[in-house]
């Protein structure tokens, strides 16, 4: 029998499209990757302003030769950063980068946009193991709970489900690691 292997796919801020050199790397380590794109013209002229180079990202899923899935940064995804975004400010501008992966790999409506954004043929069997991408290391400390929230002045302890090993990208990942190692001890025994 023939196990197929669960794609890994990795969600990323707007501006992961600025260093080639890490996004080639994650070009290689995950299935595809996602990147956030303007939903519509006024998103599109707000990414301007803030100099986040939309432009940029169209030549980068173009030259990903398929291997970049942009999917709309819609109203509803920005709506539910902004409500995480409240409880992290205190953190810094930095993890808000961080904060768009999460929301691609975890908030459930996320997936529709995802799915909705793939060619009939790019959408898998199974819906694939979505994990945050990171391009710093302040953003990956963040979400996995490397900075104690109550230690930062003026934030309240996290809520219990928000906690690492309580929130469902950790069951994704838990689960993940448990497959490869059940799949590379089967290999061995066989």
């Amino acid at each position: 029998m023939i196990v197929e292997r669960h794609q890994r796919w990795a969600a990323f801020s707007v501006r992961a499209h600025r260093d080639l050199a890490s996004l080639a790397a994650d070009i290689l380590l995950y299935d595809p990757i996602i990147l956030p794109v303007p939903e519509n013209d006024p998103e599109y002229d707000r990414w301007v302003r803030k100099q986040w180079n939309p432009a940029d990202i169209a030549e980068r899923i173009v030259q990903s030769g398929g291997r970049i899935i942009p999917v709309p940064w819609t109203a509803q995804l920005r709506a539910e950063w902004q409500n995480r975004w409240d409880g992290l400010r205190t953190l810094g501008r930095e993890v808000a980068y961080g904060l768009t992966g999460i929301i691609y790999a975890s908030y459930p409506p996320a997936w529709t946009e995802i799915a909705a954004s793939l060619q009939p043929d790019q959408l898998p069997e199974r819906k694939p193991a979505i994990l945050a991408g990171f391009q710093s290391a302040e953003e990956a400390k963040a979400e996995l709970g490397l900075i104690p929230l109550a230690g930062v002045q003026g934030s309240k302890p996290p809520p219990k489900d928000t906690m690492p090993g309580g929130r469902p990208v950790d069951l994704v990942v838990a689960l993940q690691v448990h497959r490869m190692v059940c799949e590379q001890t089967r290999k061995r025994l066989s």
